[in-house]
């Protein structure tokens, strides 16, 4: 089935729910239009439902709980020798 540049844009602008990306991706050219498109329709991260995308899941960092500063000794030790 094709699908129309018209119809990427909306689906490619129903992704986020942003005022800026919308008008962003109505400024896009036609060919950056179909290379978003392809590419969030070919990652698992997004959903094509009813002619809109919607996100999956959130990337989202991993919380480190606590810091520690190396000092010279354990930097050795971490190479091997």
């Amino acid at each position: 089935m094709k699908i129309s540049i018209k119809e990427m844009r909306i689906a490619i602008s129903s992704a986020y729910n942003s005022k800026s990306w919308h008008e962003r991706v109505f400024k896009m050219s036609n060919r950056q239009v179909a290379a978003i498109y392809n590419s969030m329709r070919d990652s698992p991260r997004y959903k094509l439902v009813n002619g809109q995308f919607i996100i999956l899941e959130e990337i989202i960092p991993k919380q480190v709980k606590e810091y520690h500063q190396m000092d010279i000794w354990e930097y050795f030790n971490s190479i091997g020798e």
